[in-house]
């Protein structure tokens, strides 16, 4: 009587004998675990404060400056807390910067000129094969873009097998 996906949700179903409208069909009554709201979506990027930064010594002194200037007048516990947090936040954003948005390109560590340039020759020799198709170029063309294709390849997989401290060295 209920959707298969909604029968997790049955806790307790029975027939009631005698009460039918009609010979064939009887009253069904069940009883249905229903959950509590839905909970809200996670946020899908959390601006962060760069506090990397700070193994900078001209940011971790222009930080110590500017926390120089903040007042300590002590009125009561929670506001001083409070204000202490808010002087430290906003000295440290101003100093150190935020974050704007997710990382990108994660999987191109291993991207360097060599294979930037492999890549690039390949795309033109792909659209020089695709302008000679239908002329008697095309097969010539077509050979020489698998050729070029191949050698971005291993270029590509030489990149990715060198480890990632001497790809940031380039």
């Amino acid at each position: 009587m209920v959707r298969r996906r909604d029968m997790g949700h049955l806790r307790d179903t029975k027939v009631i004998p005698g009460e039918e409208a009609v010979s064939q069909h009887h009253l069904v009554v069940c009883d249905m675990r229903v959950k509590g709201a839905r909970r809200a979506r996670r946020v899908k990027y959390q601006p962060r404060m760069k506090v990397w930064r700070l193994k900078e010594v001209p940011v971790r002194e222009a930080l110590k400056e500017r926390l120089s200037r903040v007042e300590a007048d002590v009125v009561e516990l929670e506001s001083d807390w409070m204000s202490m947090k808010d002087s430290l936040l906003g000295a440290g954003g101003e100093v150190c910067g935020w974050t704007k948005g997710p990382p990108r390109h994660l999987g191109t560590w291993w991207w360097d000129d060599e294979v930037g340039k492999r890549i690039d020759e390949k795309r033109k020799k792909f659209k020089e094969w695709q302008k000679a198709k239908g002329t008697g170029a095309e097969k010539a063309e077509h050979e020489s873009y698998k050729a070029v294709k191949k050698a971005a390849k291993k270029e590509v997989a030489k990149a990715i097998r060198q480890p990632r401290r001497l790809q940031r060295k380039r």
